[in-house]
């Protein structure tokens, strides 16, 4: 619907009543899916289908990731991947920086 605009697409992404049909719409449209708070609201919402809360996963910042881990409200799939990424992202610094404590 061209009337849909990015808020109420943004409460959808927030909602645990919308169905997973409307939030895979929201999340493949060009100009909502690549909001980053519609990206991460849908990656903390335990309704959000994995798939699509995995392929918005790598395009959260590091304290987002952190908090995800925490989160027990996603689901497990969601948790061990962002402690996944979490890690590569750690042991890029490491490598990057061998010299500085983290």
């Amino acid at each position: 619907n061209p009337k849909f605009t990015e808020q109420e697409a943004e409460t959808v992404s927030k909602s645990r009543n919308v169905s997973d049909v409307v939030m895979r719409l929201v999340a493949r449209h060009q100009d909502f899916g690549s909001n980053y708070s519609i990206q991460l609201n849908m990656v903390r919402n335990p309704r959000c289908p994995i798939d699509l809360s995995l392929m918005f996963l790598p395009r959260l910042n590091d304290r987002d990731v952190t908090l995800l881990l925490k989160n027990r409200n996603v689901s497990d799939a969601v948790r061990r991947q962002a402690k996944k990424l979490f890690q590569a992202r750690e042991d890029r610094r490491r490598v990057r920086n061998p010299g500085k404590k983290h």
